[in-house]
């Protein structure tokens, strides 16, 4: 994600050069817009907050300055009694994201920017997150989920792109951005969070569907694997173009209103551990730092014996 940050909504002209060292830093596009979108709402608040006259493209160097602990502990606190554009209220964890970006952004500006501030977001705290495990497809949702692909305009891409994703449990951003040149026989390269490479695998599903794109996949110059539509200038697909399209295969699969494209991660490593491949060997595949990251799989997977406990009695 080279060159200039196109905005989406509207911010202070520090927080589009906070916006451009992510994009020239390589940040996920789905970290780049969640971070524009929590920025804007931050600073949209403290507009009222500290009563500023001016606009929010108005915001100077000053003010940001001026921003302190308590008025970002307002803001979460805000966050807290207020109800997200879903209609619903800011869950732990979607506050606990505002806190990360936040926090982000005024690291960032002090110590790229040169910005002589002391860190007002460093004392700030994240709501504590209640312990929920990982939700997962059943074998038969994700056939589903095939089903909803056939005889749909750009099959073979389309149903490619599913069957690597739950085959794999790459990250969205990762499987968007997947070269040709990433691609020896059965082995993916895949660049994930913090530019560390790893080594993933393809087996003979990933393998077969790839292979049926590629017969199909128009002749371009994008070094890309997955591109756009057949009728179009070819152009890759993006990490939201992507989402959009499986999110639509889920409506039409019927999937629970809990599904997102990240959940396929989920089933792979749900259904990795059950077969009994060890937590170090999943850790690896998925791209984790932290091992305890991975051994949240463990408790779906002995909450899923539980209830078989409760099934199976003769």
């Amino acid at each position: 994600m080279k060159g200039k940050y196109e905005m989406k909504h509207e911010l202070p002209q520090l927080a589009i050069d906070f916006m451009n060292y992510l994009k020239t830093n390589d940040k996920s596009e789905v970290t780049i817009l969640s971070y524009e979108q929590e920025l804007h709402d931050l600073f949209i608040f403290l507009i009222d907050y500290k009563k500023y006259k001016g606009s929010i493209t108005d915001i100077s160097i000053d003010f940001i300055k001026s921003i302190t602990i308590m008025d970002l502990n307002a803001f979460i606190a805000h966050l807290t009694e207020s109800v997200a554009r879903s209609g619903k209220k800011y869950s732990p964890a979607s506050i606990a994201k505002y806190v990360a970006c936040i926090k982000s952004f005024f690291t960032i500006i002090i110590t790229q920017f040169m910005l002589k501030i002391d860190n007002p977001s460093q004392y700030l705290k994240s709501p504590k997150k209640p312990e929920s495990l990982p939700k997962f497809l059943t074998r038969e949702q994700v056939q589903r989920l095939f089903d909803a692909v056939c005889s749909e305009r750009n099959y073979e891409r389309n149903i490619a792109i599913i069957k690597v994703f739950v085959n794999t449990g790459l990250r969205l951003s990762e499987l968007a951005n997947i070269k040709f040149s990433d691609i020896n026989d059965n082995q993916l390269t895949v660049i994930g969070k913090g530019k560390k490479e790893r080594m993933v695998f393809l087996n003979d599903v990933c393998l077969t569907s790839i292979y049926s794109y590629m017969a199909v996949r128009p002749i371009t110059d994008c070094d890309k694997l997955f591109v756009r539509n057949y009728s179009e200038k070819c152009k890759e697909l993006t990490g939201a173009g992507i989402r959009q399209m499986i999110m639509g295969y889920a409506k039409k699969a019927g999937l629970p209103s809990w599904f997102t494209p990240h959940k396929l991660r989920h089933t792979f490593a749900t259904e990795a551990l059950s077969k009994g491949v060890k937590m170090e060997t999943i850790r690896d595949v998925l791209g984790h730092k932290r091992i305890a990251t991975t051994e949240i799989y463990a408790k779906v997977v002995n909450e899923s014996r539980k209830e078989l406990a409760q099934i199976v009695s003769f």
